[in-house]
This record gives structure tokens, C-alpha cells and sequence, in this order.
């Protein structure tokens, strides 16, 4: 996959420099402040660049964004999170929150349908390590008589919408084979987006999504209850009843089969 961001500077860090060398209001040729940094002082913040870089990208490429990696190679991930951190510095407190807008700027990058499946891949292993590291999921079996108006998927609960043409659900799948396979044309075939639900306190779930089911998707992961989500489906005016019915009976049926409903007890709110 060819590299789609163009290089940057540290413009944020050349941008201080240049103020505040611009304190001194001769022209730099003139000033001993300025032919002392530029002389002596910039290939020190050049190489504090090039090192700072190196190990940020290293170490959220092998952790945070190793489906990405596994998929599309390290050299790739590297460098578009090199990209992205030249624009926009990170000020989190922690290194896994500093990314949290790197899928945006991949996909106003982009211009290749692999480029845009990156992004929302890279969106996923965001995703997934938020879940990981939020509270536990609370559960209340539900039971053959518990009403679909107090059942609901566990929480914490996420939808990614594909933002192009492709499987994410079959892309995380590849991802996690480790392969370093070429990407299979099968991906670009069908769209389909991803549920991402913490299951227990170590383990997460992956539910591949019919684009035809997004709308209810959706309802599921804001923590409405299951009639609410079909309900909102069934008012989508693009929606085929017909059609949609088998789609529906099968993912309720994955969702129960994972064991990934739990009953909403009476006069609470479900955690978000």
C-alpha cells in the first residue's frame, strides 16, 4: 500500500523558533540570538524530533495498533502515526490517549480504498483498548421471560460504521492472524461494520454488522434496549422488512449465543 500523507515538519516546534527569535527585532543575520540557534541549538531539537518520534510510534505500533500493524506492516503504521503526531502533538497524560484522532485524519487523508480501510481499522484498535480499560460490564442474565423492552447489549458497548466500501468485520479477522498477507479482494466486496462489546474483564467481542442493520446497531451500542433498537430499524424508511427479518433473528441469536445481554433492572439507567 503506497504511503498517502505527505511528510511534515514539526511546524508547532519551528513555529516557537521563529517567534521567538522574532522577539529580537533585527533581521537574523544580525542578531546573536538567532545565529546562535540556528547555528548551534536547532540540530538538537531536530534530533530530539527524530528520536521522540522513533520510540512514540514504535511502541503504539506494537501495542495499540498491532491489528494494524499485522495487516498493513510496521513501516506503514510508523509513518503515518509520525504523520499525524508532526501536526498534531500530543498533550494526554497517557501515550494510548494521545492517537484518539488519528483515524479522522487518516480518513481526510486517504484517497485509496485501503487507505480508508486502515483508518477504520485503526479506529477499531482505538475502540477496543477504551473498552478494555473502562469499567467492567455489569450482568443480569436475561431469561425466556424477560420482554425485549428490558434487555439490552452489556456496556461498555461501540458501533464503527465503515466509512467506505469495505468488510471490517473480515479486515480485524485477517489482523489477527498475524500473517503479513496481502490484503484478500473479498474485503472490498461487501460492507459491513463492526459491534465491539467488553464481554468480561479481560475479553472483548467482535460482531460483524450488515449494513442493513446499522441503524440498530447503533441504538444497541448508545445502551437502548432491544425493542427500542428494532424499533428504530423498522421506522428506517429504507428499511425492508422482508429482507431484514433473517438478518435481525441471526444477530440476536449471535448476541445471546456470546451470552452479551443483560436484563435492565427496573428504574435504572444503563451505564454508558
Amino acid at each position: 500500500m503506497a504511503t498517502e500523507p505527505p511528510p511534515f515538519d514539526f511546524k508547532y516546534q519551528n513555529q516557537f523558533v521563529e517567534w521567538m527569535t522574532a522577539l529580537d527585532s533585527r533581521a537574523p543575520d544580525a542578531s546573536p540570538m538567532a545565529r546562535e540557534i540556528c547555528e548551534n541549538t536547532v540540530y538538537r531539537l531536530e534530533a530530539y524530533q527524530s528520536s521522540y518520534l522513533a520510540r512514540v510510534t514504535s511502541t503504539l505500533s506494537d501495542t495499540l495498533f498491532e491489528a494494524c500493524e499485522n495487516l498493513f506492516g510496521i513501516e506503514l503504521v510508523s509513518q503515518l502515526l509520525a504523520g499525524y503526531f508532526k501536526l498534531h502533538p500530543p498533550h494526554a497524560e497517557n501515550l494510548t490517549d494521545a492517537p484518539q484522532g488519528f483515524p479522522q485524519y487518516l480518513r481526510a487523508q486517504a484517497k485509496s480504498r485501503e487507505g480508508l480501510l486502515f483508518a477504520d481499522l485503526a479506529d477499531v484498535c482505538l475502540q477496543r483498548w477504551k473498552m478494555l480499560t473502562a469499567h467492567d460490564p455489569k450482568q443480569k442474565i436475561p431469561t425466556a421471560e424477560t420482554p425485549l423492552s428490558r434487555m439490552a447489549v452489556l456496556s461498555p458497548a461501540a458501533y464503527i460504521h465503515p466509512c467506505s466500501n469495505h468488510d471490517l468485520s473480515a479486515a480485524w479477522g485477517f489482523a489477527q492472524e498475524k500473517t503479513n498477507a496481502m490484503l484478500s479482494e473479498s474485503i472490498f466486496e461487501e460492507t459491513r461494520g463492526v459491534f465491539l462489546v467488553k464481554s468480561s474483564p479481560t475479553d472483548f467481542s467482535v460482531i460483524g454488522i450488515p449494513s442493513a442493520l446499522a441503524s440498530m446497531a447503533k441504538s444497541l451500542a448508545s445502551g437502548e434496549s432491544l425493542e427500542a433498537a428494532i424499533d428504530e430499524l423498522s421506522s428506517n424508511a429504507n428499511a425492508d422488512g422482508e429482507s431484514i427479518a433473517p438478518l435481525v433473528q441471526h444477530l440476536v441469536a449471535g448476541f445471546s449465543a456470546g451470552g452479551l445481554f443483560t436484563e435492565i433492572p427496573f428504574g435504572e439507567e444503563m451505564e454508558q
